[in-house]
């Protein structure tokens, strides 16, 4: 399954951003792997 975290970096170890609107980055992580992508806002 792939979910969509609002995060302030761009990796696994940034902090999640609670400003959907606002957040610097976005990362979609496929949980079943824990591959991820990176889109800045």
């Amino acid at each position: 399954m792939k979910v969509l975290i609002t995060a302030d970096g761009e990796d696994l170890e940034a902090k999640v951003d609670v400003k959907f609107g606002r957040a610097p980055y976005f990362l979609i992580v496929d949980t079943d792997n824990l591959a991820f992508e990176a889109m800045k806002n």
